[in-house]
């Protein structure tokens, strides 16, 4: 019986031993020092190409268009340029928010043409799903603001600028459609960092369009991370 006795006391000291050791493995801590970079979304207009805007016009409705204006007259002018300064956290790279396409002493039946550079300048790929479209009327006679214009999408890609004439805010049944305007380039489309997007915007302007005035137009892109676009559907 001693013996047994003391067979099963060293067992326990063994067992006991082994636990404890086991223990100390389960229970030692380890510090990692580092910083963890997510990444970053960012989508921007960019000006190593700066935007262009070219005037033409066509010789009937289905025809080409026809680089300058109509006979040869010099009379519209239009310019193209980006607002909005944005600099990706990660990358550092510049970019813009904002494309603003004013047409001066513009009339009817002048064909705009404006081509434009999208640039993914963040570390994750965006998906372009959405335009915003805004617009202003001002004097060039006297360089004062008249009004919002009234914007209408007819389609993914087309819209319809009205003129606003009491200035409400609100399309009335008398208000004239003045431009015509079309994003020539489908949506939604993926851009990977450190790629671009070459896209144009169209304008024709209609029979109620005024000289003397000009017409600026604001667009703006949005964009979601690539593997997030079904929400916004």
């Amino acid at each position: 019986m001693k013996t047994s006795k003391a067979v099963i006391s060293l067992a326990l000291v063994i067992l006991m031993s082994s636990l404890g050791i086991v223990f100390a493995g389960w229970t030692d801590q380890v510090y990692i020092e580092g910083v963890a970079n997510m990444g970053s979304l960012t989508l921007a207009f960019d000006d190593e190409e700066p935007p262009i805007c070219t005037e033409f016009h066509k010789i009937d409705d289905e025809g080409p268009l026809i680089l300058g204006e109509y006979l040869g007259k010099d009379v519209a002018w239009c310019k193209a340029y980006y607002e909005d300064l944005i600099q990706d956290v990660h990358t550092e790279k510049y970019g813009y928010k904002q494309l603003f396409i004013e047409m001066h002493n513009v009339y009817p039946s002048v064909h705009v043409r404006t081509t434009y550079l999208l640039h993914n300048i963040g570390t994750i790929p965006v998906s372009v799903y959405e335009y915003e479209v805004c617009g202003e009327l001002w004097s060039s006679q006297t360089g004062a603001y008249v009004c919002d214009l009234i914007i209408v999408q007819i389609s993914d890609q087309e819209y319809l600028v009205y003129e606003d004439l009491n200035c409400d805010g609100i399309l009335d049944a008398d208000e004239p459609a003045v431009i015509e305007m079309r994003l020539t380039n489908s949506l939604p489309v993926q851009i990977d960092p450190c790629n671009t997007d070459k896209r144009e915007v169209d304008l024709h302007f209609l029979q109620e369009a005024r000289q003397c005035h000009i017409y600026k137009l604001c667009i703006m892109v949005n964009g979601i991370e690539w593997n997030k676009l079904y929400e916004t559907y």
